[in-house]
């Protein structure tokens, strides 16, 4: 996530240094924030890391990340998942080798331990969507509670559920941006899909009672608002003092995600020694780029495939939320047209001549130039409505 890092370089070069002086103490409560995947995570992990200052003066301590994000406690996963769970992961932080991933093994519960004892803060919040879905038996969790539980006197897992089939659709944008070259289908076997195992696993390790549920839908956030849910859901009051960022991870559209589908067959993301560089920002590119036309499966194979989760969903409702009708989620899959991936040579050159228009919006920026204001004033220039041809497609 390069682009992310230049968010924070004025916001972590004011704290940086800040911690030096700070107590070592067990703090009151540690919020463990684990996804899951396709919830809003890494805009609530990019609105954590831009208002640290603001958190710290309200006694909540979001760590600086120490394995390549600036945002994304990757770290958490990488020490607790079974290592042949974790490969994409540890290429991500650059521990390919198994000596430099040992290392990190040995180093990480140390060194997050000491940012937290010394934070001065009466709390303390840890987020990676990673540790929901790479984290496949409870001895791999028991290690994830045995880093966390001796730094707080009190540790409460917050987890957020997505509508199967809707996830599925949105997770399939990430794995092109991760490199994929699949074409789109609802998969089989899926574990964490399983919600009612998932939960059953953490409520034995951390207990049911140190479990916050919350649904991700519109109509179950408070105010309809992500971002004022999660920091309702820790306490935190002062919410609407928070600098937003934009959404973040956006999914693409339906041709932008196959147009970055087909090259994946010739510029893989990785090699064996780590991500290559050689796609530069076309994630970014594309993002900036994009349309509203997401992917969506039809009525019908949505609902067949959500059918497999209908009585797992409906003990998670009475069990987790104490619902006895047993509804988990209040929408339903829409029976509007479908849309799937497609591309057409008009489609191929349109997004080629956007790419290389946001490209040279960003040569021609300052070096040191706020991306966030360069990708506002870029984007009116690369909205693909400019390049929609006489037929009217983009």
């Amino acid at each position: 996530m390069p682009e992310i890092w230049k968010l924070f370089r004025r916001v972590d070069g004011a704290t940086r240094g800040r911690r030096a002086t700070g107590r070592i103490s067990i703090l009151d409560r540690v919020f463990l924030h684990v996804g899951l995947e396709k919830t809003g995570t890494t805009t609530l992990q990019v609105t954590m890391a831009l208002n640290r200052r603001l958190l710290e003066r309200y006694g909540y301590f979001f760590p600086t990340t120490l394995e390549g994000s600036p945002s994304n406690h990757i770290g958490l996963a990488l020490c607790a998942a079974n290592p042949e769970a974790a490969t994409d992961l540890r290429q991500y932080a650059g521990l390919t080798s198994g000596a430099a991933y040992a290392a990190f093994l040995q180093r990480y519960p140390r060194q997050i331990a000491e940012a937290l004892t010394q934070s001065g803060c009466h709390s303390a919040i840890l987020s990676n969507e990673h540790c929901s879905s790479r984290l496949f038996t409870i001895a791999e969790i028991a290690k994830l509670r045995d880093i966390i539980t001796p730094l707080a006197r009190e540790c409460r897992a917050i987890i957020y559920l997505r509508r199967q089939d809707e996830l599925v659709a949105s997770h399939y944008s990430n794995s092109v941006k991760a490199g994929a070259t699949h074409e789109f289908y609802y998969p089989n076997g899926i574990q964490w899909l399983d919600y009612l195992r998932v939960l059953d696993m953490w409520a034995q390790v951390f207990g049911k009672e140190n479990l916050t549920i919350r649904i991700f839908e519109p109509e179950q956030l408070r105010d309809g608002d992500l971002v004022a849910d999660f920091f309702s859901t820790i306490g935190f009051a002062h919410y609407s003092q928070l600098v937003r960022p934009e959404n973040q991870n956006r999914s693409l559209d339906i041709h932008t995600v196959e147009f970055l589908r087909r090259l994946n067959a010739h510029l893989p993301t990785c090699s064996d020694i780590g991500i290559s560089r050689d796609r530069g920002s076309i994630n970014e590119a594309l993002a900036a780029i994009t349309t509203r036309e997401r992917l969506r499966p039809s009525a019908e194979a949505a609902t067949t495939f959500l059918d497999q989760f209908a009585v797992s969903n409906a003990e998670v409702a009475r069990r987790f939320l104490n619902r006895e009708n047993g509804v988990l989620f209040t929408s339903t899959p829409l029976c509007n047209q479908p849309r799937l991936p497609s591309l057409d040579v008009d489609q191929a050159v349109a997004i080629s001549a956007a790419l290389w228009q946001w490209q040279a919006a960003r040569l021609r920026a300052p070096k040191h130039a706020d991306t966030t204001g360069l990708r506002r004033e870029a984007r009116p220039m690369l909205d693909p409505k400019f390049y929609r041809n006489k037929r009217g497609r983009f």
